[in-house]
């Protein structure tokens, strides 16, 4: 009967310690997930990537086609976090979301100025895909972020149409070029998979389409 009880009391325990165990689990995207105001004009569909299965379209020649390489770029690194990020790493991501925010920024400008016509509209609508990419990872982290605010940036008047293909090819050059400047601080192998297909996304899709346009 002793023997009996003492079973119990060990088996009451162990379950016990792993409820605790089980309760503590949670993701750290669920505990800041809303932790600031999402742009409802940014919030992907899961068809475009929630959940790793989705296709991520970025602008190509000849419209729109898969990103990166025709790959897959749903949800790349948006896993369980790692260990905390350091503060070089934080201050990387955040400078990659002002990036992207920019980037958005610029290309709703030329359409304001010059209309709705391609490569603009595809790829402003990519850049946004390519911010929710990089929130994800902010909030998986627990990382504050600035919200979405296009007044704040202010962009040159164009006088024709291929000096805004000249600076579209300069934007991009310096967006892949922040990122290679990101590999150099960051250790987290989540961030550094998002980084690479962000700035493959801007040296093989954005930057050769306005290459091709400025060319034609």
């Amino acid at each position: 009967m002793k023997t009996k009880m003492v079973f119990m009391i060990v088996a009451l325990a162990l379950l016990s310690l792993s409820l605790v165990a089980f309760s503590a689990i949670e993701p750290v995207s669920a505990v800041f997930n809303g932790y600031r105001g999402r742009d409802p004009l940014t919030v992907p569909t899961c068809s475009d990537d929630c959940d790793g299965t989705g296709v991520m379209q970025d602008i190509g020649r000849g419209g729109v086609v898969g990103g990166v390489g025709r790959g897959r770029m749903g949800s790349i690194g948006a896993g369980a976090a790692q260990e905390p990020l350091s503060a070089s790493e934080v201050d990387g991501l955040i400078l990659a979301i002002e990036e992207e925010y920019k980037a958005r920024a610029f290309y709703e400008y030329i359409i304001e100025q010059f209309g709705a016509e391609s490569p603009f509209v595809e790829i402003a609508a990519s850049e946004a895909k390519h911010v929710q990419v990089l929130l994800r990872q902010a909030d998986k982290y627990g990382v504050a972020y600035p919200v979405y605010d296009p007044s704040i940036y202010e962009f040159p008047a164009f006088s024709n149409i291929d000096e805004v293909y000249q600076a579209g090819i300069d934007a991009e050059v310096a967006d892949a070029e922040l990122y290679d400047m990101l590999f150099t601080v960051t250790t987290h192998s989540d961030l550094i998979r998002v980084y690479t297909n962000l700035k493959t996304a801007s040296l093989e899709n954005h930057l050769v389409a306005f290459q091709t346009y400025l060319g034609n």
